[in-house]
Parts: structure tokens; sequence; C-alpha cells
């Protein structure tokens, strides 16, 4: 019987991995962020490792703030990360690497709120579409979608909040320029918490926002389009069940 290989990869501190990346050659990416490095803050860093999970390359992304990498994405002949710094408050983050981790490009994304970005898909042209969430003037969350150019400027933001709790995950576009978010909602017609799954075009205009679920509590957490207009959501929750 084969046993799991586990390794062990960090320092005295604290360190989150959130997202791990594959690449042709058998080798895997994983981002996320360390306290170890520094003595106050957080810095966001990519681990390259082996197919037996050996460490091969650390890389940091830091500087005097508190900077979270979330998701990492193949990009031409590099990589772009995304997830937030802080500082006096929280602002989406996208960090353009080469493919030895050198870093190209940072760009904070200039928000009316405290804000963070949790996926990220590339456009066409160079834009950037990305999935999270902003405060909001109830001191609660809303689910944002916002598209930037290459330079982190943005084109547009779309809020796809209620009244209750809102929060978007993950996000994908197909062919025909059509997006999907999903998330999490605590907003009526949701029972307790449920998965929130919204569509929406490149302009940001939403085509509908349906709320899925039941008693519990349910969270949307991935998506991808599939083929004839249809879309795969994971995630995870509590199911209740009465007799």
């Amino acid at each position: 019987e084969r046993h799991p290989i586990r390794h062990v990869i960090g320092g005295s501190k604290t360190e989150m991995a959130y997202h791990l990346l594959s690449e042709r050659s058998g080798s895997f990416l994983v981002t996320g962020f360390s306290e170890s490095w520094t003595d106050d803050e957080r810095d966001a860093f990519i681990l390259r490792v082996d197919a037996n999970g050996r460490e091969l390359r650390r890389t940091r992304y830091g500087d005097a703030r508190s900077n979270i990498g979330f998701v990492l994405r193949e990009h031409g002949d590099g990589y772009v990360m995304a997830g937030w710094s802080t500082d006096s408050e929280e602002r989406p983050l996208i960090v353009r690497i080469d493919r030895e981790g050198r870093q190209l490009a940072a760009h904070d994304i200039s928000t009316p709120a405290s804000a963070r970005a949790t996926d990220l898909r590339m456009l066409p042209g160079g834009d950037y579409l990305l999935a999270g969430q902003m405060a909001d003037s109830r001191d609660s969350l809303e689910a944002m979608v916002w598209r930037t150019d290459s330079a982190g400027k943005l084109r547009w933001q779309a809020r796809l909040g209620g009244p209750g709790t809102d929060r978007g995950f993950a996000i994908d576009v197909n062919e025909a320029g059509e997006v999907i978010l999903v998330g999490l909602t605590t907003s009526s017609p949701a029972l307790a918490q449920d998965v929130l799954v919204a569509k929406l075009d490149l302009h940001g205009n939403l085509l509908w926002r349906k709320v899925l679920g039941g008693a519990g509590y349910q969270t949307g957490h991935s998506v991808i389009w599939g083929r004839n207009g249809t879309a795969l959501v994971t995630g995870y929750g509590i199911i209740e069940f009465h007799q």
C-alpha cells in the first residue's frame, strides 16, 4: 500500500497556501502568504515544488504593507497573481510574474471601499476580469466583478449585492463574452446562506442573478463554463434534514 507524500513548508510563523497551479513539466506553483519573512507584515509568495512536493524555489512579493496572493493564472510567457494588499484599507492587487518568478509589474485597483480580489481571468487584448468582495455602507459585503486594463486601471465595476452579505469567489468567461460569477449570499431569497450565481456581459451589465440552495449553509467556490451555455459550479455546505 502506498502512503501519500506529505511535506511541510514554512517558517516559524503563519503561512497559508490558497491556490495551486500545475505546470506542463510536472511541477506545481503554490501561492498564498507568509508571516515568516518580515517582522510585522504578511508577504505574498509563490512556491515551486516538484511532483513529490519538494520545494524547488520560493519567491516573496512584499513591501511595507501586507500582501496576500490568493489565485495564480498562467498568462502568455508568465503568470498573473491576484489577491489584495492592506495599508489603511484592503485593495485588490494584481502582480505580473515571469517564468522565473521575477516580478514584472504590480497594480493596486482603486476602489471606493475596502475590497479583496479572489479570482482572475485574462481577456483578449490584455484586460483583466476579477471577482471578489467589497465593504458597503451597511458594514456588510457586496459581491463584486471588476474589469481593468493591463495596467490595473479600472474600466468598470459591477456590484452584485443585496440587503444581506454577498461575496464573490470565482469567475469564468466563455468565447461568447459571457461572464459567470459564483459565491455566497444571505440576501433574499436565500434561506440562510446560499450559493450565489450571476451572469454578466463584458460591459458589466447584469443579465441574471440566481440563488441556489436550501435549508442550511451553502457556498459556491469554483465555476467553469461548459458546453452549450451550461456551467459547472462546485462548493460546500451544510444541509439540514428534518424528519
